[in-house]
């Protein structure tokens, strides 16, 4: 069971706390198909995931949207997973081909993480696995099918 401490001020007391991963939630904050098009809006959050299940929310208030006029196709969630790593990713570093975990701003991650309770410094972050999930409703728009055309 994963238990947010991010309504708490930081860890539980139940268990081991270390870290036992990053991870990158990506949820849909709105998202519309229209006879024009499509829009979705995305909203990105980064956790720490602690051994005995907690999650330790460092960051939030990262996003992006994306929209295009007549399209047929979304963004598949495979691709949902690259705009995540892109938004996370300091923009410099960022190849919008190759999205590369490993230039993630651990320093910053780490010190985010202190400051929540957790005794963790970026070299113990980065050799920890990073990981994207999608939320149920990122995948379902993702994943539907547009609607079909009406005869007018």
């Amino acid at each position: 069971m994963i238990r947010s401490t991010s309504d708490h001020g930081g860890r539980t007391s139940e268990g081991d706390h270390s870290v036992e991963a990053t991870v990158a939630i990506c949820d849909l904050v709105d998202g519309d198909l229209g006879a024009s098009g499509a829009i979705g809006r995305f909203a990105v959050s980064e956790y720490v995931l602690l051994r005995n299940g907690d999650l330790l929310r460092l960051r939030g208030g990262l996003g992006w949207t994306v929209g295009w006029a007549g399209a047929e196709v979304r963004p598949s969630t495979d691709e949902l997973v690259e705009d995540t790593l892109l938004t996370v990713l300091p923009s410099e570093d960022a190849d919008p081909d190759d999205p590369d975990p490993d230039l993630h701003p651990w320093e910053v991650l780490a010190r985010l993480a202190r400051g929540r309770g957790q005794p963790v410094d970026a070299a113990e972050l980065s050799e920890r696995p990073y990981v994207v999930l999608l939320s149920d409703a990122a995948v379902r728009w993702s994943t539907k099918s547009n609607p079909p055309s009406t005869p007018e």
